[in-house]
């Protein structure tokens, strides 16, 4: 049996201090949520889900939600590692976070998070020009989506 008095923190009590590898590591939970809403918004356009004639019954912008949301999910995709530049052990460079395939841990998963950030900055950014660009140039950025969401 289990119990708090043998040293361990109890299951239902909150950790008592946070480090900046744990704000990290939620800040990359909440970008993956974040994405994971994007990516399903965006298969509703792609099928043409109309929230007028289905659920809520109600005129609703998913549009104007996929757009905040994407730059939401870059945002928090961005200050996830950014965020580790404050961290004092272990000591992280910027060049770790630019071009981590050197970095001193996990240089493997933190090359392909970097690969992600890198697609979906790829991928927002056209978004600000999707006018200039028109639908179908435009259309054509956002199936990149996928593959930075894998």
């Amino acid at each position: 049996m289990w119990d708090a008095s043998e040293g361990h923190d109890s299951f239902f009590m909150p950790p008592t201090s946070i480090t900046v590898l744990d704000l990290s590591a939620y800040l990359g939970l909440v970008a993956v949520g974040a994405l994971t809403l994007n990516m399903l918004l965006g298969l509703l356009m792609a099928f043409r889900y109309s929230p007028h004639r289905s659920w809520p019954h109600r005129r609703f912008n998913y549009f104007r939600l996929h757009n905040w949301m994407g730059y939401v999910a870059l945002g928090v995709s961005i200050l996830h590692p950014a965020i580790l530049l404050s961290s004092k052990n272990p000591r992280f460079r910027i060049l770790d976070l630019a071009y981590p395939i050197h970095s001193l841990s996990q240089p493997l998963d933190n090359t392909i998070g970097a690969i992600a950030v890198y697609l979906l900055a790829f991928v927002a950014v056209p978004s600000y020009l999707r006018i200039r660009l028109g639908r179908h140039l435009w259309k054509s950025f956002s199936v990149y989506f996928s593959a930075a969401a894998l």
